[in-house]
């Protein structure tokens, strides 16, 4: 059994399919940090930087962290120990550097199974975690018998 795993979670049901087997894994007194990453809250228009509003992305982080809370909340009443992380950036980058910066055991994250041809099984983001990070990377399939759509 492991004792500290990061589970990163975009708010969809697909994602949290992780948790489920993170559940399995982790040892009694072991612990769980989920991880939200909001990505950069920035779009490129012709060539130029536009920045969300500061209050759009300020409730873009409240929304992550109260589906955290709720998700941990869940966790705590079946005696898991939780660490709940909203973060705003590149979710590979990340995701990498709070394992590494929480020095967990392993890494548990679901893929949607979309994309191009180098991303048929997993998705980006889950590719270039499971390419790069120097720890264990659980890649949990899509259970949803749906195919999943761009």
């Amino acid at each position: 059994m492991l004792n500290h795993l990061l589970v990163p979670l975009d708010q969809s049901p697909l994602a949290e399919q992780a948790l489920d087997y993170a559940r399995d894994i982790i040892a009694p007194c072991g612990k769980l940090t989920l991880l939200t990453v909001l990505d950069n809250l920035v779009i490129y228009r012709y060539g130029h930087e536009i920045h969300f509003p500061k209050d759009v992305e300020d409730k873009m982080i409240a929304e992550a962290e109260h589906y955290l809370m709720a998700l941990g909340d869940d966790l705590h009443r079946e005696g898991f120990s939780t660490e709940l992380l909203v973060r705003v950036g590149t979710p590979e980058q990340l995701i990498r550097r709070v394992a590494r910066s929480r020095d967990v055991d392993a890494i548990v994250m679901s893929t949607h199974g979309r994309g191009g041809l180098g991303r048929l099984i997993f998705g980006s983001v889950t590719h270039t975690v499971l390419e790069k990070s120097p720890y264990p990377v659980m890649v949990v399939p899509n259970q949803d018998k749906t195919p999943a759509h761009n």
